[in-house]
């Protein structure tokens, strides 16, 4: 059922919570459709009668979720605000390259017609390609669905494999977005929580989860990268309850130590585990290119859903990113940007150090944000807002818990800001704690 945007008073609610709650309900549900153009910030603030940041909070926070696309951000939510988690350099992003890869020659009446559900060909073949050579994850291009952004591609997979009523476990703190999507599919959530070596396990041998959602290469937001040991635990668990493992690999293209850990969908030759990637975090996220691998087991039942959803990609824009891949652009970007972020993580995180010494720099080498952690006595949502007020983008940790509290500190996104603006950035953050 379509709902409108109500904000609550009287609520205990904080009303960001609320009005992201609202929004993203809203997306789900289908009341506001894709490509749907929203208000600007402003003219939420006059209809909702909600502070200019109340209103930004939240409009950031489902653009990092991915639920708005960049369009949506350049026009409300200060597309160029220091230290956002999540966004590329979009100032580095190849456009000449990437122009010159549109070719009338792929306009056939074929990519001109009704996509395959399945996503286009031959980028289904550049993607496989790479998966194999860089993650270590063996499929063919008949294992690849194409969707219309990462939340797509979770919508997907829960819509194929869950039933209502099925237990699902998510990371604790984690991706509100993707709680969401399986409350919304009728799921019942349990939380587990995360320390430094990644998702605790200790409570999945006692449940009966159907489905377990992780972010092993750079847990998303704390960063902790997932052991071997419980690497091999998880995949054990799926192997023996018959299980679903939702891997989202999402930025492990940036780990800076030289050492990734391999992907889980390696490690169990695909058994059991659903592979998520996405080029928003290499590219762009305006692209809206997802992609899941699935076991061959599932196949038609995922394009079954697929034709269902018609939640593929612009096949123009597909035929396009695989030219991109095929020129070999993708890979030298990629290593390109790599030096780039690395720069920029430890000047942030050297300059963090110095400039605020109370706080402790939780950084993984991995992706493209780090963790800022807090002292006790010191609130991550007072400075979080504080430093939204001053043109800054730092949410607090403790937004992303689902349960209870445990951890308060700051999410820096490191990758998007250029040294010399991270520098006086920093000043002002500091001048605020």
């Amino acid at each position: 059922m379509k709902t409108g945007i109500l904000i609550n008073r009287k609520s205990g609610v904080p009303l960001h919570q609320q009005l992201t709650l609202a929004l993203r309900e809203a997306i789900l549900n289908g009341s506001l459709a894709p490509g749907e153009r929203l208000l600007s910030s402003r003219e939420w603030q006059t209809h909702l009668g909600l502070s200019r940041n109340t209103v930004v909070d939240a409009l950031g926070r489902l653009h990092a979720e991915g639920y708005l696309s960049a369009q949506h951000l350049a026009t409300n939510s200060h597309e160029s605000t220091p230290f956002r988690p999540g966004i590329p350099a979009l100032d580095r992003f190849p456009s000449v390259q990437f122009k010159r890869c549109f070719n009338a020659a792929d306009w056939t009446a074929r990519t001109l017609n009704y996509a395959d559900p399945q996503g286009y060909g031959p980028l289904r073949e550049e993607i496989a390609s790479r998966l194999r050579q860089t993650r270590g994850v063996a499929c063919s291009p008949d294992d690849l669905f194409l969707t219309n952004g990462a939340q797509a591609a979770f919508s997907l997979i829960v819509r194929v494999v869950l039933n209502p009523g099925d237990v699902a476990v998510v990371e604790d703190p984690g991706y509100p977005s993707v709680r969401a999507t399986l409350l919304a599919h009728g799921a019942r959530v349990r939380c587990a929580p995360v320390d430094r070596s990644g998702i605790s396990l200790e409570g999945l041998a006692r449940g009966r989860a159907r489905l377990v959602y992780v972010t092993p290469s750079h847990q998303y937001p704390s960063g902790a990268v997932l052991s071997l040991e419980r690497r091999f635990a998880l995949i054990e668990w799926a192997r023996e309850r018959n299980g679903w493992i939702v891997e989202d690999d999402y930025d492990s293209e940036f780990n800076y130590t030289g050492r990734p850990q391999p992907a889980l969908h390696g490690l169990a030759d695909g058994r059991r585990i659903l592979y998520v990637g996405t080029f928003s975090k290499v590219l762009s996220p305006a692209l809206r290119v997802a992609y899941v691998v699935v076991p061959a087991a599932l196949h038609g039942a995922f394009r079954a859903a697929q034709i269902v959803t018609s939640v593929a990609p612009d096949t123009i824009v597909q035929a396009a990113l695989a030219r991109f891949m095929n020129a070999g652009h993708l890979s030298r970007h990629i290593t390109h940007m790599r030096k780039i972020y690395d720069e920029r993580r430890r000047f942030v995180s050297a300059e963090l150090r110095a400039a605020i010494p109370a706080l402790q720099i939780d950084d993984s080498s991995a992706g493209l944000h780090f963790v800022a952690r807090m002292p006790d006595g010191m609130s991550d949502r007072v400075l979080s807002t504080r430093a939204a007020q001053s043109g800054l983008n730092v949410p607090p940790l403790s937004g992303y818990y689902h349960g209870k509290t445990s951890a308060s500190g700051l999410v820096i996104g490191f990758a998007a800001t250029a040294i010399p603006e991270a520098r006086s950035a920093i000043a002002r953050l500091a001048s605020l704690a």
